[in-house]
């Protein structure tokens, strides 16, 4: 409704190889449009970002040198993350590093933003939950462990999520 969609057309016409515009349709959450993304996603793993959420400018280029260093590639790479409150207040949320199972029920296991993840790991269990409105990346994970996924762990917090006063 604030016309973001013609200002994206611009940016395309500019970056035609770097931006990509789906169709413009009406907000069915969260979930639906992760999933539409995860269609038209052309590499092996994907990097979600909300709105109200920022990357450091390191962050992609740490993790593809973390994969490189691994002997097995993983399905999601569980990171820690700041938190950041609109008061000025900041706290660095660190991942478990647990069982994953435990971690997961724990609620420790870092968040969609945090993580990276396997695009051919999250399509083999169906995606996100578009009937779920919450804890998305729990749902998808606990299928994902069920098929054996494997996760690593990163103790660099490269992504800060933004946390307003009664925001899930």
């Amino acid at each position: 409704t604030d016309n973001t969609h013609i200002e994206l057309k611009k940016f395309q016409k500019r970056y035609p190889e770097q931006l990509r515009l789906l169709k413009l349709e009406k907000n069915s959450g969260l979930s639906a449009a992760r999933n539409a993304g995860l269609e038209i996603a052309k590499g092996e793993y994907i990097q979600f970002l909300d709105a109200d959420d920022l990357l450091m400018p390191e962050r992609l280029r740490h993790l593809i040198k973390f994969i490189g260093n691994l002997d097995e590639k993983p399905d999601i790479i569980a990171s820690h993350y700041l938190k950041k409150f609109i008061n000025g207040v900041e706290s660095e949320v660190t991942v478990e590093r647990k069982s994953p199972w435990i971690a997961l029920m724990q609620g420790r296991l870092g968040c969609s933003v945090s993580n990276f993840w396997k695009i051919n790991s999250i399509k083999s269990v169906g995606g996100f939950d578009e009937k779920q409105r919450t804890s998305v990346e729990y749902d998808l994970m606990f299928r994902m462990f069920q098929k054996k996924a494997i996760v690593v762990y990163d103790d660099k917090p490269l992504v800060n999520i933004f946390q307003r006063e009664g925001s899930l």
